[in-house]
């Protein structure tokens, strides 16, 4: 019998199973995919390593700074000063600083005034529980003016979160702005991948197993020990840690009941979806490019080679074309070449010197569940760690909160579920 199950070999998976694993327990860790990673995961192309949803991490992202040094990776995390853009009214304006954004030639004296007095705030500001009952849509252009908010803050909010926008408390948008950095993190040489498989190591090091091609049918939570049902054999553990989705582990664990789950099955998410070339030349001097205009195909547009050297991508250059849609957007019904054609009509108007010969290869992914919708008072409606169920741990990115889900905050949750599990 197993001591620990972990379902989920993401960054939250790997670093609970790393933690656990120092303390002594032996740890399996079961990955439905033949790759780890999760939405941080890589692909190899031509003896390199590229994620599959664009990544960076700022100097405020202690978490995985620290484990980075714990790993010894340390000497690959490079910080770097990249310059980026929003695409508004088919042109592009330079927004890499906050004086780039009050100078924005489409903002009158009294926008740029708001503009500084209410981000000055933000940035100044702890949480205040205010916060989470009022939308952020509403207080940015209360505060901002509905000019400012119109162009600068609103087609964010959208992009993002679709209908739902309105909703978003502004806690969120708080916490986006708070903790972010002008300077951007990536380790060189094959960029997550280093994290995913230094983590692996260090669990087999250690005594614990990781192993990938297995997925979960069903889990029997409902007496002791854990019933844990796959497609390649059936296991048996003390403790269950689950960092799947929680639509995916109420589904698939029985015994929670009814009055705990509701309130979080009702959450709804938008899914991730990435088109990602690699071309023979750079197409923009920017690195991150966002989308102000909502009937474009896309919200960002990424240019990973002005943040990362291209001598590390064999001197090819890649580019993130990404979405976060609702699941039955026909995007997702289209191919990797349906989906760039569908695309070309707003990459050629956003980078002319886009040409289709430069594209040495493309890649399409999706990554469901990718980006959690929060509301209005988010924050009492966030699931605990620990469950009603003995032995039953929760550990999905939609209890990241009020931080935006990212790699930090992955890492950060696996630790706070490691510590929650040894507590107990």
């Amino acid at each position: 019998m197993q001591q620990v199950v972990i379902l989920g070999g993401g960054l939250t998976g790997l670093t609970a199973a790393y933690e656990l694993a120092k303390k002594g327990l032996k740890p399996l860790v079961l990955e439905k995919e033949k790759d780890l990673g999760g939405l941080a995961g890589y692909f190899e192309h031509d003896g390199f390593k590229l994620e599959k949803f664009y990544h960076h991490i700022f100097q405020s992202d202690t978490a995985i700074i620290d484990l980075s040094k714990e790993l010894g990776l340390d000497n690959n995390l490079k910080f770097r000063t990249s310059k980026n853009a929003m695409y508004y009214n088919d042109k592009l304006y330079n927004i890499t600083k906050p004086l780039d954004i009050l100078k924005l030639p489409i903002f009158t004296a009294l926008d740029r005034i708001k503009l500084a007095k209410a981000l000055a705030y933000l940035k100044l500001s702890n949480f205040e529980s205010w916060m989470e009952d009022k939308s952020a849509d509403s207080w940015l252009a209360d505060e901002f003016g509905e000019n400012v908010q119109k162009v600068l803050f609103r087609p964010l909010l959208e992009s993002k979160f679709g209908r739902f926008h309105t909703d978003v408390p502004l806690t969120w948008f708080w916490a986006r702005l708070k903790f972010r950095t002008v300077k951007l993190g990536y380790w060189d040489n094959d960029g997550f991948s280093l994290l995913i498989e230094g983590l692996k190591e260090k669990i087999e090091e250690l005594g614990g197993q990781v192993l990938t091609g297995v997925e979960v049918k069903k889990v029997d939570a409902t007496n002791t020990p854990i019933k844990i049902e796959t497609n390649k054999k059936n296991f048996e553990t003390e403790k269950l840690i689950s960092t799947l989705p929680l639509a995916v582990s109420f589904k698939l664990i029985q015994g929670f009941f009814y009055e705990f789950a509701k309130d979080y099955l009702s959450q709804p998410y938008y899914h991730a979806l990435n088109l990602v070339l690699l071309l023979k030349e750079p197409i923009s001097s920017y690195y991150w490019v966002s989308l102000h205009n909502l009937d474009e195909e896309f919200l960002a547009w990424i240019n990973h080679t002005n943040l990362v050297p291209a001598e590390q991508y064999g001197g090819l250059h890649p580019v993130y074309l990404a979405n976060y849609l609702p699941i039955d957007d026909v995007r997702f019904t289209l191919n990797t070449d349906q989906l760039l054609k569908r695309y070309e009509k707003t990459l050629y108007k956003i980078a002319p010197d886009y040409d289709p010969k430069l594209i040495v290869k493309k890649f399409s992914f999706v990554g469901p569940y990718g980006q959690p919708i929060v509301g209005l008072n988010h924050g009492e409606k966030v699931a605990p760690i620990e469950t009603p169920l003995e032995n039953v741990y929760l550990a999905s990115m939609s209890q990241v909160y009020p931080q935006d889900r990212g790699t930090n905050y992955a890492v950060d949750l696996g630790q706070k579920a490691a510590d929650t599990v040894l507590k107990n």
